[in-house]
């Protein structure tokens, strides 16, 4: 995506960003102009390589686009206005892209559930 995309590539140190299933060791960022629905910012992302044809945003880019991600309904809303809804193909402007592992059971993903021994 980034190559495709063709912006300035930045390289550091290795951050090491522990995931579910294995460690991820990040060391390029590229910083671009990213509009969501309404909203233009400037976000700076990691490089990940994976062949992934869309951006992953963590909750930091999440706050800066005014998303509320809601699990139990699987809805994705930017002041007031649905961006991403399940139950209904119209007003998506985003791509939702969710790990089926991870299932919303009351609230809590399922995975955590079963990790968690106190629930």
């Amino acid at each position: 995506m980034v190559k495709k995309l063709n912006v300035l590539v930045e390289e550091h140190n290795i951050v090491n960003v522990k995931q579910t299933k294995r460690l991820l060791k990040l060391n390029q960022t590229c910083t671009f102009d990213l509009k969501v629905s309404r909203l233009v910012r400037s976000v700076w992302f990691f490089i990940l390589n994976t062949d992934l044809p869309y951006a992953l945003l963590g909750l930091e880019s999440c706050i800066e686009f005014q998303l509320v991600i809601d699990c139990v309904k699987q809805a994705v809303v930017q002041k007031g206005r649905n961006l991403i809804n399940f139950s209904s193909s119209e007003c998506n402007d985003l791509s939702f892209h969710i790990n089926p592992e991870n299932k919303v059971k009351d609230g809590i993903f399922e995975n955590e559930m079963k990790y968690d021994r106190t629930k």
